[in-house]
């Protein structure tokens, strides 16, 4: 049986570092931020066995970065602190990382040196370690953080990290002088999340802040009155590539006329054009433009948080005429906790029942149709599994959206004692006494007008199913 003494060998190692003058053949020239230069002095068997990065440089001479002298090699870093260089020529050496009494920004440091120097398994300790010791940090320093980042590898959790708090916090993040210093990559990844936590509005406000403070001829003139043609062009050259992530159709008129509409000059004519005739005659865009909803904090691939704040203004009794514009998703009283997705765990009545057997609560179904941007489905006080034991309830409705929610109905039953809710029987799942009918054969719906006061889709023939969702709403 083989046994390791490994603990000897680190502090056998660690010697060697700590007695450099021993054979040592290789100087390390650490510029600091305030440009004073410290030496270390190291081994080049040790880097060239520990290190790929110390490996390449040592098998070839680079300009600029290292020089030979008869007897001892010289290597000149450059954007590392001594301190940070430091731990990781222990690590080179002992195979030991200590990060008990580190600073966050030297953690942060060390995160992005063992990147540059390939030393993944620290990148995978060290960036755990930040979300968990440091967060404070991470968070204070959020736009350095994820400038940096996204270019290295290894470092998917935290970048997971990173977007996570964007999307759930990004109304709070994009209001913050710090969200300013984003590079435009950076910038470009964000405007293509769909699950941003935000009105689209006032995204489009920030990235007007975000354009003018990275326009330098602007940074005295923010009154765009005053803007002559050079500062226009800047502006543009500043936001290329950037405008057409705007989702502009989820911006009201109101909205699109008061915030939009007195930058037009710097939107790009044929977007303009798309957009104003998407307002003022309904006419579907046409340019390449992400169109569908963001769908924020909703674990969802059907609904957006907009869609679900609609539907829990009608659980709580709001009138189907009511001004959706004025519903803020962040608002919504109700978490919609995904019970089941066809896409996920099967679409066919087995997996649906395995899953969700004997299932007695409040319930929201969401269909998505089939060569379809048609979204309907319904909420039921109660879910009944395989039973014709119904408890008589009125709060029950059906409903039905597009994709980009330029319509929506909700349609509330013709009698206020009669059972309209969900409920399982035999092979389908049926609304009422048949107003919504899904069949899991043939994953066809049937809609008919019966005991609700419209059908939910105008014509009563058979619609196909892409993707079913349940929910259960919860009060926060």
């Amino acid at each position: 049986m083989a046994i390791e003494f490994l603990s000897y060998l680190s502090n056998d190692f660690s010697y060697l570092l700590e007695n450099p003058d021993f054979n040592s053949d290789i100087t390390i020239e650490v510029t600091g931020e305030d440009n004073s230069i410290k030496i270390f002095k190291a081994h080049s068997i040790i880097l060239y066995a520990r290190s790929e990065y110390f490996k390449q440089i040592l098998l070839e001479t680079k300009e600029g970065i290292m020089k030979r002298d008869p007897s001892m090699v010289v290597l000149r870093i450059t954007n590392i602190t001594p301190t940070v260089f430091s731990k990781i020529l222990r690590y080179i050496y002992s195979g030991i990382i200590d990060l008990e009494s580190t600073s966050g920004e030297d953690t942060f440091g060390l995160l992005i040196a063992s990147s540059k120097l390939h030393f993944p398994e620290v990148v995978s300790y060290v960036q755990e370690y930040l979300v968990e010791k440091h967060k404070a940090w991470l968070l204070n320093n959020f736009s350095t953080v994820v400038n940096s980042i996204f270019k290295l590898e290894y470092c998917r959790n935290l970048q997971n990290f990173c977007t996570s708090y964007i999307c759930v916090e990004a109304n709070i993040y994009l209001s913050t002088r710090d969200s300013l210093k984003l590079n435009k990559r950076i910038l470009s990844l964000i405007l293509n999340l769909d699950n941003l936590y935000i009105e689209e509005d006032d995204v489009w406000e920030f990235l007007m802040r975000w354009g003018i403070e990275h326009t330098k001829v602007l940074l005295s003139k923010r009154d765009i009155t005053k803007w002559n043609g050079e500062d226009i062009e800047e502006l543009r050259s500043t936001l290329d590539g950037l405008i057409p992530l705007i989702r502009f159709r989820e911006i009201s008129s109101d909205d699109f006329y008061e915030k939009i509409r007195p930058y037009k000059i710097i939107i790009p004519h044929e977007i303009y054009e798309d957009i104003m005739a998407y307002h003022l005659i309904g006419a579907e865009t046409k340019i390449g433009m992400p169109s569908g909803p963001r769908r924020g904090f909703i674990d969802s691939v059907i609904i957006n948080s907009k869609q679900a704040a609609i539907v829990s203004n009608w659980i709580d009794g709001g009138k189907p005429d009511d001004d959706i514009n004025l519903l803020i998703p962040k608002n919504n009283p109700y978490t919609f906790s995904l019970i089941y997705r066809g896409s996920q765990d099967g679409l066919n009545l087995k997996s649906f029942r395995e899953k969700y057997k004997k299932l007695k609560c409040s319930t929201i179904l969401v269909v998505k149709l089939k060569n379809s941007d048609k979204i309907i489905g319904g909420y039921s006080n109660y879910f009944y599994y395989f039973s014709t034991n119904y408890n008589d309830e009125s709060g029950s409705f059906l409903f039905n959206f597009d994709q980009n929610i330029k319509s929506c109905k909700k349609i509330d039953g013709l009698f206020k004692n009669l059972y309209n809710g969900l409920y399982d029987f035999n092979t389908q799942l049926v609304f009422a006494h048949g107003d919504l009918t899904i069949n899991f054969e043939n994953l066809s719906i049937n809609c008919k007008q019966i005991s609700f006061k419209e059908r939910v889709l105008k014509q009563e023939s058979a619609y196909q199913v892409e993707d079913i969702e349940l929910f259960r709403p919860i009060w926060k």
